[in-house]
This record gives structure tokens, sequence and C-alpha cells, in this order.
């Protein structure tokens, strides 16, 4: 069933009248057997966006590490915006030179759904 549609040899509106099966459920089968045929190619390496779509610049132990940094500063009452922290993101970003889909023209992580974290 998944094999004709991932085959080429029938769309998946078609394959799911000729088989008989919900359509959304033949997709989750299609894409289940992509994965899996995935994670056993010798070639490529799994990974899981914990965020949604959108891929995460920073890994979860850095995260971890200027969420704690943003919460000592917020203790310590100096007084940062959302604006500065996102600046503080973007040049943190840079100087670690990791790969990132921030704003470079405003210099800051920007507020279009990506995650820093």
């Amino acid at each position: 069933m998944a094999d004709s549609v991932l085959q080429g040899k029938m769309s998946y509106d078609l394959a799911a009248k000729t088989f008989g099966v919900p359509q959304i459920s033949l997709e989750r089968e299609v894409k289940m057997t992509k994965e899996s045929s995935e994670e056993n190619a010798a070639d490529t390496v799994k990974m899981k966006v914990r965020f949604g779509p959108k891929q995460t610049a920073f890994s979860y132990g850095e995260g971890k590490e200027l969420c704690s940094y943003i919460l000592d500063i917020e203790i310590k009452l100096y007084g940062k915006t959302t604006k500065d922290l996102r600046g503080l993101v973007y040049r943190l970003a840079i100087e670690n030179n990791t790969p990132h889909p921030f704003n470079d023209l405003k210099k800051e992580a920007c507020e279009t759904g990506y995650k820093a974290i």
C-alpha cells in the first residue's frame, strides 16, 4: 500500500481509494516507512527537532545554559528587555560561529517563530 505511493505508481488519493483506507492513515504509513528507511541508511543521521518544524540554533545544553544565565540576570534586576535578550542570543550565535536563522540586519534573534533554545 505505502510502497505504491513511495514508488510513484499511485497518488495518495488513488491508493487510499484502491486499498480502502483513509488517506491520512496512508500518509502516516508513508511517513513512517520513509523515516524507517532513513534510520537504516548507513550515511544518514537522524535528528529530532524539538520545537516544531523550525530548526533550533543551539543544542539542548547550550539552551539550558542560556536560560540559566537569563534567569540569573533577571534575579539580579539588570532590567534587560526582550529586545536586549534577542540581541544577546544573536551575539552568542555569532561569537560561537553557530549556524542560525536570525536576522542579520537587525542583529538580533528574530520574532518570526524561530526558537533560540
